[in-house]
């Protein structure tokens, strides 16, 4: 509901209906993400890898993005906070992989 607030007090206050409603970033979202890898690798000590999922609007599936902005492979069946991504508040889901003793 804070989200919804904060909209109609911007088209009380007269703002117009087209910049309020404008679901349009004003930067890359997928640039700005892919920038962020090195350094969560770095903060993030024990982190091996990092990986950026494109999920079209509603959709439970996605593709991921590489480092040099291409994709790559389907990734289906992602976490539930997959769906709750929107532009401009992507969602983040951590997950610990143990290694496996080498034979």
């Amino acid at each position: 509901m804070p989200f919804i607030n904060g909209l109609k007090r911007r088209l009380d206050a007269g703002e117009s209906a087209d910049i309020v409603l404008n679901r349009e970033l004003a930067f890359n979202e997928l640039d700005t993400l892919r920038s962020m890898v090195a350094g969560l690798k770095q903060t993030i000590q024990k982190c091996v890898e990092v990986e950026i999922i494109s999920v079209a609007d509603g959709g439970k599936d996605g593709l991921i993005v590489k480092e040099d902005g291409s994709q790559g492979e389907e990734r289906k069946e992602l976490p539930p906070q997959a769906a709750t991504a929107e532009p401009g508040s992507p969602s983040f889901a951590f997950d610990n992989v143990e290694s496996l003793p080498v034979r």
